[in-house]
């Protein structure tokens, strides 16, 4: 059950129902629920979820590639570069509204 944080999720949700890319951060103190925030806004919707870790360029990548190569139903598959990743994500997105949340 998600609790609170309804003035946050309707503002997701306000800009999620506009006709337009829309880019934007969610920031705030450590253990806040930024987290389940994300994961409820994004949990009837189109949304690919990354989460990222310190950790070299390649590991990064890899991770990167299976997040966004799961959604589209490829498996096994990386990315040459973070450049490749998110042109497929926004090529994508420009016949289908999809959500990239890239949560640290």
């Amino acid at each position: 059950m998600f609790i609170g944080r309804k003035q946050e999720l309707d503002c997701l949700n306000e800009r999620y129902g506009q006709e337009r890319f829309n880019f934007f951060t969610v920031r705030g103190r450590r253990r806040v629920g930024k987290t389940t925030l994300l994961r409820e806004f994004s949990r009837d919707k189109e949304a690919i979820y990354f989460v990222a870790q310190e950790q070299s360029k390649k590991a990064g990548l890899e991770k990167l590639s299976n997040a966004i190569a799961g959604h589209f139903g490829k498996s096994g598959f990386t990315y040459n570069d973070f450049e490749a990743a998110f042109r497929d994500v926004f090529e994508f997105s420009l016949n289908n509204r999809l959500i990239l949340i890239i949560d640290e």
